[in-house]
């Protein structure tokens, strides 16, 4: 058995995507898993890097009882663009925490805010812009820190130019629907396949 675990915010838990869309989808697809989640509303990767911030304690305690075969990463929606250096510093930070309990890390890179989402406007953004910064910044991330990327944001960026935008979006115009987070689930478990982590 293959043990996964998701550490994010929202854009992880809506939807319980890891336990209701990923694993369901894992196991139709033959592979063996179990999945861990520790996410928390709007939470950054440095907080759960904090020993002393109550989901940092949280993961401490999950990290004694399992060597996980992959852990995903998402932070903060909009942080990459906004503070790379501190989103470069925080996924360093991490994952020499985690390093010990881990053969591989994945980062989930995120998406856009819905057009017209105030907050796009203040990032002085479109929501395409928006995305390649994104994937820009985990990319980095990727490449410093010798990791691989779930590219979700472009996936969203995909099927926005066939079918639009808003079947992706919960009405806020930053969380995944349904639909979004289950684009998110497969996007993900075709990254952990690429990478051969899921292999016997």
């Amino acid at each position: 058995m293959k043990h996964i675990l998701f550490i994010g915010n929202s854009y992880t838990y809506f939807h319980d995507m890891p336990h209701s869309l990923f694993l369901p989808m894992a196991k139709e697809q033959g592979y063996d898993l179990s999945v861990t989640s520790i996410t928390a509303g709007g939470y950054y990767l440095s907080w759960y890097a904090d020993p002393e911030n109550p989901e940092g304690i949280r993961l401490r305690e999950v990290l004694k009882d399992t060597h996980f075969d992959a852990i995903i990463l998402q932070d903060q929606s909009c942080n990459p663009v906004k503070n790379p250096e501190m989103f470069m510093q925080s996924v360093g930070e991490l994952c020499a925490i985690l390093l010990p309990y881990t053969d591989h890390f994945l980062l989930y890179c995120t998406w856009g805010r819905i057009e017209g989402c105030p907050k796009l406007s203040e990032l002085g953004l479109t929501s395409e812009e928006m995305t390649a910064a994104l994937s820009r910044a985990y990319n980095a991330a990727a490449l410093r820190y010798g990791m691989s990327v779930a590219e979700v944001g472009l996936a969203f960026e995909a099927y926005a130019k066939e079918h639009g935008q808003a079947p992706l979006y919960d009405p806020d115009g930053s969380h995944p629907s349904p639909l979004g987070s289950r684009l998110a689930a497969e996007v993900i478990l075709s990254a952990l396949k690429n990478e051969g982590i899921l292999d016997t």
